[in-house]
């Protein structure tokens, strides 16, 4: 096969598997959403919700998962933190989730 032909069939996979516009959007609005609920907790007042991985690498394809960080304000460690702490942490942004309908 020759060059041409293979840059033919890698423009095609990546036609069919690239993320859409809706794509985007729909993540971004999955952020925003997320950032709305994590400010609505109390415990987590000023931390902020970062993707990483493939989405902010943009490799990610259309049906790839968004990896979702909840970074805690300066000054505050979750490695100091419990176990059982970490746990509730996590149980208010559920809570939280489930009364926003999440």
């Amino acid at each position: 096969m020759s060059a041409c032909g293979m840059d033919v069939i890698i423009e095609e996979i990546l036609t069919v598997i690239k993320p859409l516009r809706n794509d985007w959007t729909v993540r971004a609005q999955i952020l925003g959403d997320l950032l709305a609920v994590v400010e609505s907790v109390e415990s987590l007042r000023g931390a902020t919700v970062e993707p990483f991985g493939s989405f902010v690498s943009n490799i990610c394809t259309r049906w790839r998962d968004l990896d979702i960080a909840i970074q805690l304000p300066n000054g505050s460690h979750i490695s100091s933190l419990s176990k059982e702490q970490k746990q509730a942490l996590l149980g208010d942004v559920l809570k939280a989730l489930r009364t926003k309908g999440g």
